[in-house]
């Protein structure tokens, strides 16, 4: 159980990472993904930075919990959310 939350973790990490800093237009190819330790690391340290005093893998916090969502929402819809969280609220979203 400790591994997957670990690799949940990891893979929110590097997404994050990936999103806040991507400028391009709304496509976006999981393909084009790094997965090299030093851009995970950069993922993980910005997770640590932004995040994660609001939000963890295990149990709602002042944000809810991250576990899953890979998994329950498109990239697409992670991407914008990350990058405006607050028009993505204000659209009538309810995973928001």
């Amino acid at each position: 159980m400790k591994k997957r939350i670990v690799s949940v973790a990891t893979i929110a990490c590097f997404l994050f990472y990936v999103f806040s800093s991507c400028n391009s237009g709304d496509a976006f190819d999981t393909r084009s993904l790094a997965t090299d330790s030093m851009t995970i690391a950069k993922g993980q340290n910005s997770f640590a930075n932004r995040c994660n005093s609001c939000h963890n893998f295990n149990y709602d916090g002042i944000g809810p919990q991250l576990a899953g969502i890979t998994s329950e929402n498109s990239v697409g819809w992670i991407k914008n959310f990350i990058r405006d969280p607050k028009k993505v609220i204000e659209s009538g979203d309810t995973t928001a």
